[in-house]
C-alpha cells in the first residue's frame, strides 16, 4: 500500500513491473505477519473488504465469486463424474465453497501451508465463514507438495490456487515441471488438473506462456482460458490439463449439467460465460506454445 496522501490510503497494483492501478482504501482492518507472509485485510470504497498477501491484492468481497467460479467449475465439469478432489491453497476458503457445490463429490481434501492465514480469513471475511464447514472437507495444514507426495490417494480433479511465484516464494514449487509430473501421477485416468496462471495482460506473458509450455511437456491435453476480474483490473488466466481429451461443453449441455450437478445456482459462470472464457483472442493464441 502507498502511504497516506491528501485523499487517503491507496493500494497500488502492478502489471509486469511497468504499469499499475490504484484502489482507494477506507480503513486497514487487520495487518499482521504470519510465519509465512504479510496479511492485511482492508475496507475499500469500490470493492468492499479485501485481502492482501505480501502487498498483493488476492480477493475482494465485491467480485471474489468471479475468480472462484471461473477457477473451479470448468475443470470439475470437464470430468464425467468427479468423486474425489484436492485443492492446494485455501486462504479465504472461497474455492472450497465452489467445489462443495458439486453433488457427486464424496471427498474434498484441501491443504494450505499457512494455518494462521486461513483462521484470520475465516474470522474476518464474510464470504469465508461458511466455506470450511462442509462434512466432506478434509482440511490439512502443511506443504502442498509434501501432502501430495505422501498421500496414497488419486484424485479426479486437482486444483492449485497458489500465489504469483515472483511475488510470493511460497508458490514457487507449485509451478514447476517436477510438480506437474507429480500431479499427473496422482490423477485418476480421467483426472483433470487446474491451476491459475496469472494475468494474461501482454506485459505478463512470460509467466503464463512458461506455465503452459511446462504443462504441455507433461500432459497430452492443455487448455488456456481467461476471464476479467474487476478488482485485478486485468484478464486472469487459468490452465486445464489432462491426459484425457477434453469433450466440448456445448451451451445446452452445459446448462443442463449445471442444473444437474450443482447444489445451487451460480452468480457468474454459465454457458455463455464459459464460451467467452475459452474464446481466446488471436494475440493470445499466437503466443500459445506448440502442442
Amino acid at each position: 500500500m502507498e502511504p497516506d496522501t491528501a485523499d487517503g490510503l491507496w493500494y497500488v497494483g502492478q502489471f509486469g513491473g511497468t504499469k499499475g492501478y490504484s484502489i482507494r482504501i477506507k480503513k486497514v482492518l487487520i495487518s499482521l505477519e504470519t510465519g509465512f507472509q504479510k496479511v492485511e485485510i482492508v475496507d475499500t470504497f469500490d470493492f468492499g473488504v479485501c485481502l492482501l498477501l505480501d502487498d498483493d491484492l488476492v480477493s475482494c468481497a465485491a467480485d471474489e465469486y468471479v475468480y472462484n467460479e471461473a477457477f473451479v467449475h470448468p475443470g470439475l465439469l470437464f470430468h464425467p463424474r468427479p468423486r474425489n478432489t484436492l485443492l492446494i491453497g485455501v486462504a479465504t476458503g472461497a474455492a472450497i465453497r465452489e467445489v462443495a457445490r458439486h453433488k457427486d463429490l464424496t471427498r474434498i481434501m484441501a491443504v494450505d501451508i499457512d494455518r494462521e492465514l486461513v483462521e484470520v480469513c475465516s474470522d474476518n471475511l464474510p464470504w469465508s465463514r461458511e466455506a470450511l464447514s462442509d462434512p466432506r472437507l478434509e482440511l490439512q495444514f502443511g506443504d502442498g507438495v509434501e501432502a501430495l507426495e505422501s498421500t496414497r490417494s488419486t484424485f479426479d480433479c486437482i486444483l492449485v490456487d497458489g500465489g504469483e511465484p515472483d511475488v510470493n516464494p511460497i508458490s514457487e514449487n507449485l509451478d514447476s515441471r517436477v510438480f506437474f509430473e507429480l500431479v499427473r501421477k496422482k490423477l485418476s485416468d480421467d483426472g483433470v488438473f487446474v491451476t491459475q496462471v496469472g494475468s494474461t495482460d501482454h506485459t505478463c506473458e512470460t509467466r503464463w506462456v512458461v506455465t503452459i509450455r511446462r504443462l504441455r511437456e507433461v500432459f497430452q491435453h492443455v487448455k488456456l482460458y481467461q476471464t476479467f476480474v474487476p478488482s485485478f483490473m486485468t484478464t486472469w488466466g487459468f490452465a486445464l490439463a489432462s491426459n484425457r481429451r477434453f469433450s466440448e461443453l456445448l451451451p445446452d449441455n452445459l446448462e443442463s449439467m449445471l442444473e444437474k450437478r450443482l447444489t445451487s445456482s451460480l452468480r457468474y459462470y454459465d454457458a455463455e460465460t464459459h464460451s467467452a472464457m475459452f474464446s481466446l483472442p488471436l494475440p493470445l493464441r499466437q503466443l500459445l506454445p506448440d502442442k
